[in-house]
């Protein structure tokens, strides 16, 4: 290979690093945010339905939790194609890495493996290697509560009578804490 076509893996590598690193931030910016928005829909649920009459209080469960159910569908399909474009700067910097940049550069590749570090073995792991998936399952599991969570709002406020609300709330709440137990 010649000096130029080194250069240009480098400047190759680099990007799909730097791309790697961008998406990784705006996975997480864009979860927090609506994690953020959805708490703001739940909250926004429960209190105006706790101080308002009753036929406000369906009206506002029904829309509230309808309008939940369709921002954590595709809070579900963000979440997807962003960690589709994550894995896949991952694979093309490891495929400059192993193409054009072996031995000397490999980073990404290298997870499990022992290197020696001031003379002493140590294994070397990149964090995600070990634990692949792991990360995505967490979140999507994190968007399927939710999901549950306006769901059961949504059963509560269509075959609830608006007078045992709070009752049957209090009977949601204690379903769901036994699904979170079994879901994380």
């Amino acid at each position: 290979m010649n000096q130029d076509e080194i250069k240009l893996a480098q400047i190759g590598y680099q990007s799909a690093i730097e791309m790697l690193d961008h998406t990784g931030n705006l996975i997480w910016s864009c979860f927090n945010a609506m994690v953020l928005t959805n708490s703001i829909i739940i909250a926004s649920i429960s209190i105006l339905a706790s101080s308002s009459n009753l036929s406000n209080k369906f009206i506002f469960c029904l829309i509230g939790s309808i309008i939940g159910i369709f921002i954590v569908y595709y809070w579900l399909l963000l979440l997807g194609s962003q960690f589709y474009y994550y894995y896949y700067y991952m694979c093309s910097a490891k495929e400059f890495e192993t193409k054009y940049l072996a031995p000397t550069v490999i980073f990404l590749n290298r997870g499990g493996e022992e290197i020696s570090i001031n003379n002493f073995m140590r294994e070397c792991k990149i964090l995600g290697v070990e634990r692949k998936g792991k990360t995505r399952k967490f979140a999507e599991r994190i968007i399927i509560l939710f999901g549950i969570i306006y769901f059961l709002i949504l059963v509560l406020c269509l075959f609830v009578t608006l007078n045992d609300f709070f009752f049957a709330s209090s009977l949601s709440i204690a379903a769901l804490l036994i699904i979170i137990t079994k879901v994380l």
